[in-house]
């Protein structure tokens, strides 16, 4: 017997049992009925498979719920009775979901007959399936994630996906009439037009089959392409007697988008194209597309030299939900009357909308399908009969739009205009569709942070992601100047969203919100000072912010999303923070009293003061910068260089990266050539180093230096650095002469994942641009540096990449407040423990083959550990060291400990600095000889 027919049999004999024992009563037989269920999948039962039934879930306003279903991090189930309306049922459900972390991968509703499927992930308010429980013999696919071992479950209504493929194969089609030399306006105003067509018979705007039958006879009867021409030139006239006979009742769609149809000659296999893609059923087809097909235009490079990419639905939503729906919700849920009830309606009604970085509009779609969801909410309260309304009053025209890019606009216009037909079905109310109403005024093609918005009553939208570094790369270098000077307490280094931030809160009234995405950078340094401190310093209050998310779209970064209010807000906020590098990874929620400018509940330590002491003589610094690999030896190159002339032992350098401090071999993969600040005639003497620098590294300085030339028309950079091109870009010799001092020094990766791992190395090891050292060579200082006293303070000041934290020296280090007069026993206790967790390092990644980062990450398993215990003694010695009281919070400790020692400056009174304390006069007590070094015969 094969599998399948094993499984069906297990099906029948579940439904046999289901129809002589099960009512249909979600009290009185849910865990029966999730029993039974389970064992026709394969299942021992629920709680083998550790789900459990009835689990608490807290929801917001303190209030309980609890979930029927819980399979983690499969799916939640909400189980009604017989005969009960699922869709009634989807906030209560959706709510639930949305307040498990992890969240799930899945949820179903289900009344005993029927199983509604939605894979929230990907798709809102839509389930992926709709199945009764009586084909389950012969359709358990969209069930199958319930096997023991999971399988992927075959959905027929997966929107999103049909969107992507729909997106793919009009791009294609747009690509090939681009590359045969259609021009570009003329190729995408055709690919537009035949879209809406598409979209339109399946919508019910013009007859069924009309696009999809012309595609049909091109292809399988040779009809002539001009048909296609006719059926657009149809839709872009009002005039009965100016159209084809054949398609007299084509309604009028729009002057705008087809104001001009022009013929375009397709190949047989763009038409083959057209046709496979209208036999889609466009009325599942997300008005997302428009955003795929805006990507799919555009070359890669344009995309991301405007810092443009594509927002999911989900994520859209943690803009639109807050900053929209969930106000008006509140409002509709305290209002008692009908006066009232009219009120907020008019106010729905007369609700405006701007994204000033819209792109193709998927913002102010989605903003739309929930206006025009909450206008039917409050109708339903007053009793309306929606059969009965002749259509929406709110409409496209609500909404306003700013880009540079024309052809996204005329996206925006085509999302809304369709989007206005297919959230009247979903609400089930006839509205007007036809024509599309004239949104020339409601778009601006302009700089956004150079023209002045309109006046709305919110702005949302998904800025421009660009570092400060590569907005003169990549922008027009007169525009960066023209922006600056528009926002000259911005300071220089900030992201370029960070100036959309500061922007839309300047154009809020009191009482206005705003919610936009950035890159998590806004939350700190520059871009924080640029954006969220003039934010909050100006009667803004932060509402519902992520902290740190993985980004959903193509760019590979993380974001931070932020929704605030002009003025004051007394309701619950809520931040979220999502944990790891994964867009599944799980997420940490809070519902602090205040969310500050660092999307933290924490306290701030944005205003940490540098202090002189810590950079007096300066201890910390960044690595190399080479500026090419040519300075980059082998180890074999080494070797054959040394055995040359043993000369050049003198410049050239094991060079550690920070995954190789980590790493189990904890050996460097290249040598480096390091002339440092030698003079070329000093270099010179390195013969065999000195002739493989000029061989490989001067061609390529001197290519680009004439790159720079003819890109800026004047020298800079890289011109300057060809008079000493033998050295590196950034050589560092500031950490060259402090650790030629010291036999080892203290290094730390600049971008890692947490926990913060420190380490000491060889002071003959060079260290690479990603790894910060310190000049440090005894136990006392590394102690106070690995506790989580100074991780605290790190992660709380310094940056991120991605999702990694990032040791930025000047934030971090320089405002870091070391313990003032520590004991000599406090400071041999750290010492002593220092020494023991060095020795414990050793023992545990010899026996068990392993790297630092795979020791550290043991920390995340529950239960005793070594390691964890001997850290948590470093902690306590060095809480004792700052006379830290026991359940002290460290960061208010430590920002009032650098606030004293700043103003102690000010007024010249003596303060401790980094390192062994001055009172310390044998320090050799305090260093050991662990350390990474070059193995010998390496």
């Amino acid at each position: 017997m094969t599998q399948d027919n094993k499984r069906k049999q297990k099906f029948e004999a579940f439904l046999t049992y289901f129809q002589k024992h099960i009512q249909g009563n979600e009290k009185g037989e849910g865990q029966v009925f999730f029993e039974h269920l389970l064992q026709a999948f394969g299942n021992p039962g629920f709680r083998e498979v550790g789900a459990t039934c009835e689990e608490l879930i807290k929801k917001r306003k303190g209030k309980r719920g609890f979930a029927d279903f819980i399979w983690e991090p499969r799916v939640i189930i909400e189980l009604k009775k017989r005969g009960e309306l699922l869709h009634k049922y989807y906030d209560q459900a959706a709510e639930y979901w949305n307040h498990r972390v992890p969240r799930l991968n899945y949820m179903v509703l289900c009344n005993f007959d029927e199983f509604w499927i939605y894979d929230l992930n990907q798709q809102l308010y839509d389930p992926v399936h709709k199945l009764n429980i009586r084909d389950l013999p012969d359709n358990w696919g969209p069930l199958a994630f319930l096997f023991p071992k999971e399988e992927e479950p075959v959905f027929d209504n997966h929107n999103v996906k049909v969107t992507k493929e729909v997106a793919s194969k009009v791009g294609n089609i747009y690509y090939s009439l681009v590359k045969k030399g259609v021009n570009e306006k003329k190729a995408q105003r055709f690919v537009l037009q035949i879209v809406v067509a598409l979209f339109s018979e399946d919508v019910g705007l013009i007859p069924k089959y009309t696009a999809q039958k012309i595609l049909s006879d091109i292809v399988k009867k040779s009809v002539d392409q001009k048909e296609l021409e006719t059926l657009l030139l149809s839709m872009a006239t009002d005039k009965k007697q100016l159209k084809s006979k054949k398609y007299k009742d084509i309604p009028f769609f729009n002057g705008g988008l087809f104001e001009k149809v022009e013929s375009v000659n397709l190949h047989y296999s763009e038409i083959h194209s057209l046709y496979e893609a209208s036999k889609e059923d466009w009325g599942k087809v997300r008005p997302s597309i428009f955003g795929s097909i805006f990507e799919s235009s555009m070359g890669k490079d344009l995309r991301h030299g405007h810092g443009i990419h594509y927002t999911s639905e989900l994520d859209i939503q943690k803009i639109v939900f807050p900053t929209i729906v969930k106000p008006f919700k509140e409002k509709i849920q305290n209002l008692k009357t009908k006066k009232d009830l009219k009120k907020i309606l008019s106010e729905i009604r007369n609700f405006k909308v701007l994204d000033p970085a819209c792109g193709s509009g998927n913002f102010l779609y989605i903003a739309f399908r929930e206006l025009r969801r909450l206008e039917v909410e409050v109708l339903e309260k007053l009793g309306e009969n929606l059969k009965q309304v002749r259509g929406f009053a709110v409409s496209p025209k609500n909404f306003y739009g700013i880009d540079t890019n024309k052809f996204g606009l005329e996206l925006a216009k085509v999302a809304l205009s369709v989007g206005r037909k297919m959230s009247a079905d979903e609400c089930n109310v006839h509205d007007p569709s036809l024509p599309f109403d004239d949104l020339e005024s409601n778009f601006s093609d302009e700089d956004a942070l150079l023209t002045e918005w309109p006046k709305v009553d919110a702005i949302i939208g998904n800025p421009p992601f660009l570092s400060s570094r590569k907005m003169k790369v990549k922008l027009r270098v007169k525009d960066v100047d023209r922006v600056r000077k528009q926002f000259l307490d911005v300071p220089g280094r900030a992201d370029y969203c960070v100036y959309w931030f500061r922007k839309a809160h300047d154009n809020l009234k009191l009482g206005q919100r705003a919610g936009l995405v950035g890159t998590n950078t806004i939350r700190e340094n520059y871009s924080r000072q640029g954006g969220l401190d003039y934010i909050v310093k100006n009667k803004g209050t932060i509402t519902y912010a992520i902290s740190t998310q993985v980004w959903s779209g193509e760019a590979n970064v993380h974001v931070s999303i932020v929704n605030w209010i002009k003025g004051t807000f007394q309701g619950k906020k809520k931040l979220l923070t999502q944990l790891g590098n994964k867009v599944n990874s799980p997420w940490n929620i809070e519902t602090p009293k205040k969310i500050n400018s660092s999307l933290s509940s924490k306290i701030s330590t944005k205003d940490a003061k540098v202090l002189k002491i810590n950079n007096t003589p300066k201890r910390c610094f960044q690595g190399q910068t080479t500026g090419t690999s040519g300075f980059y030896l082998s180890k074999e190159k080494y070797h054959s260089f040394i055995k040359k002339n043993s000369i050049n032992s003198i410049v050239i350098f094991p060079f550690f990266v920070g995954k190789e401090i980590l790493s189990k071999k904890r050996v460097p993969k290249r040598f480096i050539i390091d002339f440092n600040q030698m003079s070329l005639l000093e270099a010179k003497k390195y013969k065999e180093s000195f002739q493989h620098i000029k061989n490989i590294v001067l061609p390529i300085i001197k290519n680009k230096a004439e790159n720079e030339i003819n890109k800026h028309g004047k020298p800079k950079d890289w011109n300057t650095h060809l008079n000493h091109w033998w050295r590196h870009w950034r050589s560092r010799p500031d950490l060259i002469k402090a650790t030629s001092k010291i036999k080892k020094y203290i290094v730390v990766s600049r971008t890692a994942k947490r926990p913060i791992i420190f380490e000491f190395i060889s002071s003959n090891i060079r260290i690479a641009d990603a790894v910060v050292g310190f000049d440090f060579e005894d136990n006392y200082s590394f102690g106070v540096l690995q506790s989580s006293i100074h991780s605290e303070w790190a992660e709380s000041c310094g940056g991120s990449l991605k999702g990694d934290f990032r040791y930025t020296g000047d934030t971090v280090f320089s405002t870091f407040p070391w313990p003032q007069n520590p004991t000599r026993t406090q400071i041999k206790n750290i010492s002593s423990i220092v020494n023991k967790l060095m020795e414990l390092r050793r023992k545990i990644m010899s026996e068990n083959n392993w790297g630092l980062r795979e020791l550290y990450n043991t920390l995340d398993d529950t239960g005793q550990n070594p390691l964890r215990k001997i850290h948590k003694q470093l902690d306590e010695a060095v809480r004792k060291a700052y006379k830290m009281k026991k359940n002290q919070d460290i960061l208010k400790f430590l920002l009032n400990l650098n606030k004293e020692l700043y103003k102690k400056e000010k007024n010249s009174q003596k303060v401790i600095g980094p390192g062994l304390p001055p009172s310390v006069k044998n320090q050799k007590e305090f260093i050991s000889k662990d350390c990474i070094k070059l193995p010998k015969n390496y």
